[in-house]
C-alpha cells in the first residue's frame, strides 16, 4: 500500500509541478504535494527496507518523516492564503518545522561524531530528539491540522454548502480542498488508535489514493475560477486605465495643467475624473516614474521651448522657469540640471 501512496503522490506532485510551469499554479501548490512523496518515502524506508539501506540513512528518513508530517497543515494553509488573498508566505508557521528539522539534524550528526552511548551528553541529546519528535506527533501535528484547518476556514468564511457554490464557486472548491485533506487525517487517526475491525480498515485504505485525485481535481478547479475571475478583472483595470491615460495625456498637452506650480497628484485626479491611486497606478506603470518627477519632465521639456523661442527671448530664467510651472528660480534650476546635465542659462547659450 505504501509503495502505491508513493506512485500516486509523484504522480499527482508532476502534475502539480507541470501545472505550475504552465503558469497555472503556485510553487507552494508543487511543494505541498511533494511533501507528501517526501513524507511516505521516508515511512516506507525506515520501515521495510531496513535491510537494504544502512542504520544512518534509516534513521535520517525516520527522523525526517517528522518534519514533513508537521508541515503538510500550514502549507495547506498557505495555499488557501495564496489564493484568496496573496501575499507573501508567513514564516512564523513553520517555525515549529525547522525546530524539529534541525534538532534531528544535530542530534544525527552528534551521533555520527559521538559513538560512545555512556557519555552523559550522548543521552541528553538522545532524549531531546526522542520527546521533541513524540510531542511533534502526538501533539503538534493534531493541533496543527486543527488550527491551520480552522485558519483556512476563517478565510474561505464558509463550509462548502450549496449555496456557495453559486455565490463563490472558489471558495467553495477551497473549502473541499481543506475538507478533503482532514478527512484524510481523521481516516489515518481512526485507522490506527480506534478502529480494530480489518474489514473497515481495509475498506477505508482506498480514500488514501483516492484523495489525492480529488484534492487536486478541487484545488485545480479552484484556481481555473480565481484566474478567469483575475483576468477579468485586469481586463476591466485595463479599460479604466486606458481611458484615464486618453485624458491624462489631453490635459498635459493640449491643455498644459503642468503649468500650475500648485498642480499635486489630488488637484490633477480630480481634473481627469479619477482617483489618486489609478492615477498613480498609471504614471508608475506606463512611464516607470513617480508623479513628481512625470510632471517635472513636461515641465522642463515646456521649458526648453520657451528658452530657444524667439518670443520669449527677453524673458529671464526665472520667469521661463514660472511659465513652465517651477515656483522658484532655484527650484528651476535645480531640476533642469538634474533632467539634462546643464543649467537653463548653459542650454540657452548653448543654443545661440
Amino acid at each position: 500500500m505504501e509503495l502505491v501512496l508513493i506512485t500516486i503522490s509523484t504522480f499527482i506532485f508532476f502534475i502539480s509541478l507541470f501545472q505550475y510551469l504552465k503558469k497555472k499554479s503556485s510553487a507552494i501548490e508543487v511543494v505541498f504535494y511533494f511533501v507528501w512523496v517526501l513524507l511516505f518515502t521516508s515511512l516506507v524506508i525506515s520501515t521495510d527496507y531496513k535491510e537494504v539501506f544502512t542504520e544512518s540513512i534509516i534513521n535520517g528518513f525516520s527522523l525526517l518523516f517528522f518534519v514533513w508530517l508537521i508541515l503538510l497543515a500550514p502549507l495547506l494553509y498557505s495555499i488557501v492564503h495564496n489564493n484568496l488573498e496573496g501575499g507573501s508566505i508567513d514564516l512564523k508557521h513553520y517555525y515549529i518545522s525547522f525546530i524539529i528539522f534541525f534538532t534531528n539534524i544535530f542530534s544525527l550528526i552528534y551521533f555520527s561524531i559521538q559513538k560512545d552511548e555512556k557519555v552523559f551528553t550522548y543521552e541528553v541529546v538522545e532524549n531531546v530528539m526522542t520527546y521533541t519528535n513524540y510531542i511533534a506527533i502526538l501533539f503538534v501535528f493534531p493541533i496543527s491540522t486543527i488550527y491551520f484547518s480552522y485558519k483556512s476556514f476563517q478565510i474561505i468564511g464558509a463550509f462548502p454548502k450549496k449555496q456557495l457554490l453559486f455565490n463563490a464557486p472558489e471558495k467553495f472548491y477551497l473549502a473541499l480542498f481543506v475538507l478533503f485533506f482532514d478527512l484524510y487525517i481523521l481516516i489515518w487517526f481512526f485507522q490506527n488508535y480506534i478502529i480494530t475491525n480489518t474489514s473497515i480498515k481495509v475498506a477505508l485504505k482506498p480514500y488514501y489514493i483516492i484523495y489525492f485525485i480529488i484534492s487536486l481535481f478541487v484545488l485545480w478547479k479552484a484556481k481555473r475560477i480565481i484566474n478567469a475571475k483575475n483576468n477579468s478583472e485586469s481586463d476591466s483595470i485595463y479599460g479604466l486605465f486606458s481611458e484615464i491615460d486618453e485624458k491624462l495625456t489631453f490635459k498635459m498637452e493640449k491643455e498644459k495643467v503642468f503649468t500650475n506650480s500648485n498642480l499635486n497628484l489630488k488637484s490633477l485626479a480630480k481634473e481627469i475624473e479619477t482617483n489618486e491611486k489609478y492615477l498613480s497606478q498609471l504614471i508608475n506603470k506606463k512611464h516607470n516614474v513617480n508623479f513628481s518627477n512625470f510632471i517635472n519632465n513636461y515641465r522642463i521639456e515646456h521649458s526648453k521651448k520657451l528658452l530657444l523661442d524667439e518670443q520669449h527671448s527677453n524673458y529671464t530664467i526665472e520667469a521661463i522657469g514660472n511659465l513652465s510651472g517651477f515656483n522658484s528660480k532655484s527650484g528651476f534650476n535645480a531640476t533642469f540640471k538634474r533632467n539634462t546635465g546643464i543649467t537653463p542659462t548653459d542650454f540657452k547659450k548653448g543654443a545661440n
